[in-house]
């Protein structure tokens, strides 16, 4: 599947140096999550799929990834990993409406792997973008 960026340069602000990777299978959950980043003005790259997402780390620099667990080709614990061994710079936020996997809460898995913050869906949005804001600026 072709790689998707969307870059909102009229909402331009201080944030848009910074660039966000979305990572979900899900049409929707990416339009919500890029018109949510987009809007405070950080730069948005999308992808469907755990290796989508490797290429665009690849060939761009991105300051957090925010993705979900379960997706087909590659899940997010698996991205985690891979990410942390070779862009450790990144900020990584996973999102999951939960279930174990191994015995193990995802979520608690994905914190163990690397993921700087986690999110069980539903989520708030207000405390996502919150989240967004401390782990960029800090």
């Amino acid at each position: 599947m072709a790689r998707r960026y969307v870059a909102d340069l009229k909402e331009a602000r201080t944030n848009g140096s910074k660039t966000i990777l979305l990572v979900d299978d899900e049409e929707r959950v990416l339009l919500v999550l890029g018109t949510i980043c987009s809007s405070e003005g950080y730069k948005v790259l999308k992808a469907n799929s755990g290796r989508e997402a490797l290429e665009l780390c690849r060939e761009q620099h991105v300051d957090l990834v925010i993705l979900d667990i379960y997706m087909p080709d590659m899940n997010g614990l698996d991205l985690i990993r891979r990410l942390r061994t070779s862009y450790s710079q990144a900020k990584i936020i996973a999102i999951s409406g939960g279930g174990p996997l191994a015995g193990k809460d995802v979520l608690q898995l994905a914190r163990e792997r690397g993921a700087s913050q986690t999110f069980g869906k539903p989520f708030q949005l207000q405390e996502l973008k919150e989240a967004i804001q401390k782990l960029l600026d800090g």
